[in-house]
């Protein structure tokens, strides 16, 4: 027997033993002309009442819900759904039924990095759901603020035609600049102020929500992921995203690159759950996680250090189990302490982007 894993199981899956799997979850099918599966939705229904409104895509091996739910997922999250189950047992469904033996599932590993050690294996499989309410504003409370802009961001690579693409502004009184962050559909939700008075840096608030009229307009960064009202098109064209910690180096990529930028920022030093869950939605298929090089501090601290990197290589471990996923880490000190990928420029951004490293899942016995 060959062991295999869940991803190259999915991968290897042809289109008849998707049909098979989806009959035994309720559904029958129905094939179109440009190659694409159409079968009731029994990723919220466990029977025949659902409308023929769920879409398998063969090149991905996605489903997309155009109905109700709107998600996407694999085959895995289907069975998951329709079957109340958690991954391990849907794998075992997907085997026993396709007549595959032998199975082990994954803990997680990043190449080419020696002294990486195995990443806790994936845990969090289960429905993920879009159903928080993030608050919205009213877009014209951005008119307090000045059409100016600081000549530090643009020395650091970031045009003028990007900032008043992001809606970039400067709060005069305040010495800060104004950064809108819109969601997925453009709504505006909070807006975060790069502060330069000195009073307010000397306490660590370089980043902070502002305040207009006493009202905090802050919002949760893990229910968002800045850029992504803009990018989102050629992410879903591409079927790439990369994601960074910061809001400026999304917009140096837009600088660079224009209307070919398929990145975003998660705003902070993680992931959540359901900012996994907006990429899931864009039918991507490739994950890029390019976050900041770590500080001199961690950088010569091996027990520090490994930990940052498992730190990393757990964030990026979210997204292997649906894409193929890359991390992008400095193996020849391209950039100094604490920089983003893209600090440097494109030159080196696109050499990191050639020395990516894969997080793929090495074998373990159920």
């Amino acid at each position: 027997m060959v062991d295999i894993d869940a991803k190259e199981i999915k991968n290897q899956l042809t289109n008849d033993q998707v049909i098979k799997i989806l009959k035994l979850l309720g559904t029958d099918c129905k094939e179109r002309n440009d190659g694409t599966f159409i079968f009731r939705t029994v990723c919220h229904h466990r029977d025949n009442e659902g409308s023929y409104k769920l879409h398998y895509f063969p090149e991905s091996k996605m489903f997309k819900c155009y109905t109700q739910c709107g998600d996407a997922f694999d085959i895995y999250e289907l069975i998951c759904r329709n079957q109340n189950m958690k991954f391990k047992e849907a794998l075992q469904f997907l085997c026993n039924n396709l007549g595959i033996r032998n199975i082990k599932q994954k803990g997680f590993k990043v190449k080419p990095i020696a002294d990486w050690d195995i990443i806790n294996k994936y845990l969090d499989f289960g429905s993920i759901k879009q159903d928080f309410q993030v608050k919205t504003y009213n877009s014209n409370m951005l008119k307090f603020y000045s059409n100016l802009y600081k000549q530090e961001w643009i020395d650091e690579g970031i045009s003028l035609k990007t900032m008043k693409k992001y809606n970039v502004k400067f709060d005069i009184s305040g010495n800060k600049i104004i950064i809108p962050h819109y969601d997925i559909n453009g709504n505006l939700i909070g807006i975060r102020g790069r502060n330069y008075n000195e009073y307010e840096l000397s306490k660590g608030q370089k980043y902070m929500p502002v305040i207009i009229q006493k009202e905090l307009y802050s919002h949760p960064l893990g229910m968002n992921l800045y850029g992504l009202n803009i990018t989102k098109r050629i992410i879903k064209k591409s079927g790439k995203v990369l994601i960074f910690e910061g809001e400026k180096s999304v917009m140096k990529c837009d600088s660079l690159y224009g209307k070919n930028n398929f990145t975003v920022a998660a705003c902070g030093s993680s992931i959540s759950n359901y900012q996994k869950s907006l990429i899931l939605n864009l039918g991507v298929r490739e994950v890029f996680v390019a976050f900041d090089k770590p500080s001199e501090e961690i950088a010569n601290d091996k027990e520090l250090l490994d930990k940052y990197m498992q730190r990393i290589g757990r964030l990026a471990s979210k997204f292997a189990p649906y894409f193929t996923t890359y991390i992008l880490w400095d193996t020849e000190n391209l950039l100094d302490y604490k920089d983003s990928p893209v600090d440097k420029g494109q030159e080196v951004l696109e050499q990191l982007m050639k020395n990516k490293i894969e997080v793929y899942t090495e074998s373990e016995e159920f």
